[in-house]
């Protein structure tokens, strides 16, 4: 017994020594820890916010689904919305953009946005609905918003919505099979439009358009791609001017961007990348001079 005893009070010191040693070493950091500028905390909140380029898109799409909430559940959207301040809105690190509310988001129930889901329709007349990819993205961007909210979804949220988001998927699938789910947003533009486009610009002397139309289409890009080549972005190689993009949708590090190589059209010159960006970088050399 007196040695267990021994043993005890040993053990219970020890333990309180450790107590002292992690107050002290806490009080120690919190005396170390500097008091930075202004500038230099601003600078470094905006580096640790920085977030993928759709945000804007999530917040488009998290407020239709705050319209939903308020249009068919006025009494759960008290519990659930609040309206953004003035301060709020401009506060850099949330990223609002343009929207006006958010979500308390410890609250949402994954019931809520399921319905939502369920009810959207391409065409309800026809009974064409969208596509999973499409409504998908709604679940992603409450989950993106919430990363950037004070208050975080609960734990029930993700495990409601995986089966869900798993049965909605082979709903659609099924839907797909008999005609009743849209294909895609947007149709494609086809080669014939495209050409004719190209030839618009340059009898209208839109320069600019026809640039980054042909841009466009021979990287196969989208505009916010194209919209961010620079000088340091493509160079010549031989017979072909090869590009490569800092970042793109899925490579945000911009780790493993590939090289793009693109070749002159010397049977139509409204459509040959060569002679459009040559006038483009002719016409508009005062600019790239400043």
């Amino acid at each position: 017994r007196t040695g267990s005893g021994k043993a005890y009070f040993h053990a219970k010191k020890r333990k309180a020594n450790r107590g002292d040693s992690d107050s002290d070493s806490s009080s120690d950091e919190d005396r170390l820890k500097p008091k930075l500028k202004t500038s230099h905390v601003a600078a470094v909140e905006k580096t640790t916010s920085f977030t993928v380029k759709c945000m804007p898109d999530y917040r488009r799409r998290k407020m239709k689904f705050v319209d939903f909430i308020v249009k068919e559940y006025p009494a759960l959207a008290e519990e659930l919305i609040y309206e953004l301040t003035p301060e709020q809105m401009a506060d850099p690190r949330r990223h609002y953009h343009k929207a006006t509310h958010d979500f308390y988001f410890q609250k949402l129930p994954a019931s809520v946005l399921q319905s939502f889901l369920s009810s959207q329709w391409k065409d309800k007349e026809k009974g064409i609905k969208y596509t999973f990819d499409h409504l998908r993205k709604y679940h992603d961007a409450i989950l993106k918003c919430a990363e950037f909210s004070p208050y975080n979804l609960p734990r029930s949220y993700g495990i409601e919505m995986r089966p869900y988001l798993d049965n909605l998927e082979k709903e659609l699938a099924d839907a797909k099979s008999d005609g009743k789910v849209t294909e895609q947003d947007a149709d494609p533009i086809c080669f014939g439009l495209y050409k004719q486009l190209c030839i618009w610009a340059v009898m209208t002397g839109r320069v600019f358009v026809w640039v980054f139309l042909v841009l466009q289409w021979n990287l196969m890009a989208r505009p916010m791609n194209v919209d961010g080549i620079s000088f340091q972005n493509f160079w010549a190689n031989g017979d072909s001017v090869v590009f490569k993009y800092n970042t793109n949708k899925k490579d945000r590090k911009g780790a493993n961007t590939t090289e793009k190589h693109c070749y002159a059209n010397p049977e139509n010159p409204f459509i040959c990348l060569f002679l459009a960006l040559g006038c483009y970088l002719c016409i508009f050399q005062q600019k790239f001079d400043r």
